[in-house]
């Protein structure tokens, strides 16, 4: 029982010292990214690869665009279906999702209702994510 405790800490004590490294060594090297760069100034498109020496210097600039989204709604009522930049994209609402199992089990929502609805829901398992703090 004492090994497996020893163990244990010893495995949180590596964690935290990598990620305390991990997360200096990624901002050291989005550091060396901006001055790359700025050497390689490129204005049409997103991307463009470049040839120096012995390297392959490929940089990607990555733009997101969004909608303000309550300025959207009252804006889009006014422009056609088809001339709108959107996608709808449907998501799950796991708060409802969870509502609705439990009013299954007080029969407030009916089981095949439910089970229509949970035909179209795919779950997998992402990567888990820890999260260690050292407390005295």
């Amino acid at each position: 029982m004492r090994e497996k405790k020893d163990k244990k800490k010893e495995l949180f004590h590596k964690w935290l010292m990598l990620k305390k490294t991990e997360e200096s060594i990624k901002k050291d090297r989005n550091k060396i990214e901006a001055e790359i760069e700025l050497l390689y100034p490129f204005e049409n498109g997103n991307s463009h690869t470049f040839k120096e020496d012995d390297f392959k210097i490929s940089i990607k600039r990555n733009y997101v665009y969004k909608f303000d989204q309550e300025l959207w709604k009252k804006q889009r009522k006014y422009i056609s279906k088809k001339d709108r930049p959107e996608k709808i994209k449907y998501e799950v609402d796991l708060n409802r999702l969870k509502e609705i199992e439990e009013e299954i089990k007080c029969e407030k929502f009916g089981p095949d209702m439910y089970k229509l609805i949970s035909n179209c829901i795919e779950m997998k398992q992402n990567k888990s994510t820890i999260s260690i703090k050292f407390e005295d």
